[in-house]
């Protein structure tokens, strides 16, 4: 299919208790995946209204059990993005979300120098709706992402409504979110929380780096699952959703994910020649192909009825056989 031309329209009353404030700065909190000066061009356009009525100005005074309208402008998907019959893992689905099992590998949504392939080229091909809640053309139905390695349980949105209260959710850490990872080193401790903040990295533009200085705060909470001779298997909980932040705290720690080529450097590396095999054909091939790190669970509201929702995706094959392959080293040990 293709996405056409739409309009979504978002309805809500300002919570109770809510001190009377600016309307920009209550739509800035209501849709946090807006910019502000996103949200006030809404308000000029006369997209926005309160208990039926177009506002004044951007920062018109509006109070507790005030009704807001907002109505998101349509949006066509550019012709870069088409749709395409990719095999989905489809875990969930209804008429507003569904949850998807991504495989690793795959491109959340496109990005430069690659407009096929992606998550968001089979969502266009499944489903008649996606959402087109974000200014951003090229990232129909994307609430969240998990990077092109990482294997796992992601949401996908069909409407703006629902995208809204994800988006929420989401910025309000209330999405509950586990993954699994298998890192370099034994860890002593049982469980630890990395504290610590993330930014930009001072010379390479795709990369973050840990900077007390500048960087956002970023949390992250891990427990041990199990120890092998040389490796750790983890279950980690980020509490924030920085770019790259598991893979950034292990790095940081001194224990990164196996396969991390981008953060983890040689300690990442395991062939098949660290693990004793000397035949020249295998030596030098990794046991994992990609970054060890697979998000297994999401936890969050139904964002229309309200009602508690988690799902699983299994790890796959190649992580499997990866457990599989340390398991029996450590044995043999």
């Amino acid at each position: 299919m293709t996405a056409g031309e739409r309009e979504e329209v978002v309805s809500f009353r300002v919570p109770d208790g809510t001190a009377e404030g600016r309307l920009d700065r209550v739509l800035a909190a209501r849709f946090p995946d807006r910019t502000r000066s996103q949200l006030q061009r809404l308000i000029r356009d006369g997209r926005v209204t309160v208990g039926g009525l177009p506002p004044t100005k951007t920062g018109q005074v509006v109070r507790a059990g005030d009704e807001i309208r907002v109505s998101f402008a349509p949006v066509t998907v550019p012709a870069t993005v088409t749709a395409e019959e990719i095999p989905l893992r489809i875990l969930y689905e209804d008429e507003h979300l569904a949850v998807i099992d991504k495989p690793a590998g795959m491109l959340t949504h496109p990005a430069p120098g690659r407009s096929s392939g992606t998550l968001v080229n089979a969502i266009l091909y499944y489903f008649e709706e996606v959402s087109d809640y974000h200014d951003d053309q090229a990232r129909p139905g994307i609430v969240h992402r998990l990077d092109r390695e990482t294997s796992g349980v992601l949401i996908v949105v069909k409407n703006a409504a629902a995208h809204a209260e994800l988006a929420r959710q989401f910025h309000d850490r209330e999405v509950k979110k586990e993954y699994l990872a298998v890192v370099a080193g034994v860890i002593v401790e049982e469980s630890r929380a990395i504290d610590a903040p993330i930014g930009r990295h001072p010379s390479y533009r795709e990369r973050g780096a840990v900077d007390p200085v500048r960087g956002r705060p970023a949390l992250t909470r891990f427990e041990v699952v199990e120890r092998f001779a040389h490796h750790t298997l983890l279950r980690a909980f980020p509490e924030s959703g920085r770019r790259h932040q598991i893979r950034l705290h292990l790095a940081w720690l001194k224990h990164p994910v196996v396969g991390d080529q981008v953060y983890g450097g040689r300690a990442a590396r395991l062939t098949f020649g660290h693990l004793g095999v000397t035949a020249p054909a295998r030596r030098d091939l990794p046991v994992i192909a990609r970054h060890a790190l697979h998000a297994r669970r999401i936890a969050f509201r139904h964002p229309i009825s309200g009602t508690p929702l988690a799902f699983e995706a299994q790890v796959p094959g190649d992580f499997a056989a990866l457990l599989a392959t340390l398991r029996e080293l450590t044995s043999g040990s």
